[in-house]
């Protein structure tokens, strides 16, 4: 979020009074989607690091390839508007991608929508592999003490 606010200070509010503004924004589109993209990888690896069971590779995977995309979709367009919307509030619909060198229309922006509908698909599988870790655990016995018996 700060640096979403940095943009929109650097590109809004005191236009031009920030170096690499542009920048800082698309950074933190970036940071947003490889906070989510770990937090489902660290939640799909929870609690020992391992997958549940191996029919599980393909999520794993897809997660990747997700996370990869989701990187690289900023990419694809001609203007950034923010993560949190807060450029949106303001009166800016956008600012200048500094590195936008895809299409923002046509097969490029089909192939994101396309990833992007699979990494919400993926994401859901993340949670349902809780309950199924939850399903096939087994009980700890511990004595009074708290210690495993």
């Amino acid at each position: 979020m700060f640096g979403e606010l940095y943009a929109l200070w650097g590109l809004a509010v005191a236009a031009g009074s920030q170096p690499a503004a542009g920048p800082g924004g698309w950074l933190s589109m970036t940071a947003v989607v490889l906070t989510f993209g770990l937090l489902l990888f660290v939640v799909l690896l929870f609690p020992d690091g391992r997958l549940p069971s191996r029919r599980w590779r393909p999520v794993l995977w897809v997660l990747i390839v997700v996370l990869v995309a989701g990187v690289a979709e900023p990419l694809h367009e001609d203007t950034l508007g923010g993560a949190t919307g807060a450029l949106g509030a303001a009166g800016v619909a956008g600012y200048p991608n500094p590195l936008g060198v895809l299409s923002g229309h046509g097969l490029p922006w089909l192939v994101f929508v396309v990833i992007a509908a699979i990494g919400w698909a993926a994401a859901a599988l993340v949670v349902v592999s809780v309950f199924v870790r939850r399903r096939g655990a087994r009980a700890c016995p511990v004595d009074l003490r708290g210690r495993v018996v």
